[in-house]
């Protein structure tokens, strides 16, 4: 972690642990720009030099925020399943995953949506975003039925559940009980039947291509070429 100063003892560990927890609930409280390094450090009752040796501003407290959750999911096993069941079953456990620190995320909307580098697509959570795409790939490559252009359907289902996260943090509904209907309502079943019908596969990784580039800024030069062939 940047600015975490060298070696490893365990008092050093419970600074940081400290540190951590009182951040996290000041963004809860306080809203995340409302904070400023200084009011973390008064509130975690520390000198803000210490503050800045463990956590050098307070993006790297949400980074490691982000690593920790996407860790956490990744971590976890699905049910044997359909691509489609366990595409379903990632979603919903991502959604638990995030539940314990749901307001935490609504006080850092600004960052997750915005176009900085911390944000949701941004270069500096790369590691985070991959680790929560491995869980949409294992789900489609351990599937128990075969699916076709798996690394683009697994793209859209990662795409397709961000949705339905970003839905969550915003839900006015008591207990968020509409995002639970919504997770009800996405029909992964007829998107599983969709890709399997004659020409489904150019449609997929087009549309994946689309995504990629448009909100990952990555090349994918093989969907470009596909769709322009059409």
């Amino acid at each position: 972690m940047a600015g975490r100063p060298p070696g490893r003892t365990e008092k050093g560990a419970q600074m940081e642990a400290h540190l951590y927890r009182t951040a996290l609930a000041s963004f809860a409280e306080q809203g995340f720009e409302q904070t400023s390094m200084r009011q973390l450090a008064k509130a975690a009752g520390v000198s803000p030099g210490l503050l800045y040796r463990y956590f050098p501003s307070k993006h790297a407290v949400v980074l490691r925020l982000y690593t920790a959750l996407s860790q956490s999911l990744a971590a976890q096993d699905l049910a044997p399943g359909t691509w489609s069941e366990r595409a379903e079953q990632a979603t919903a456990l991502s959604l638990e995953t995030l539940r314990p620190h749901r307001q935490t995320l609504r006080a850092l909307l600004g960052v997750l949506v915005g176009v900085g580098e911390d944000s949701l697509f941004g270069t500096n959570t790369t590691t985070a975003r991959q680790a929560v795409l491995s869980v949409f790939h294992r789900a489609i490559d351990q599937a128990s039925s075969e699916v076709r252009a798996p690394q683009e359907t697994a793209l859209l289902a990662y795409f397709l559940h961000t949705a339905v996260l970003l839905f969550w943090l915003l839900d006015k509904s008591p207990e968020q009980e509409a995002s639970t209907t919504l997770q009800g309502l996405i029909p992964w079943r007829g998107l599983a039947l969709a890709i399997k019908l004659p020409g489904s596969g150019v449609l997929v990784k087009g549309v994946a291509g689309c995504l990629q580039r448009g909100l990952l800024g990555e090349p994918d030069e093989q969907s470009t070429e596909v769709l322009s062939q059409q």
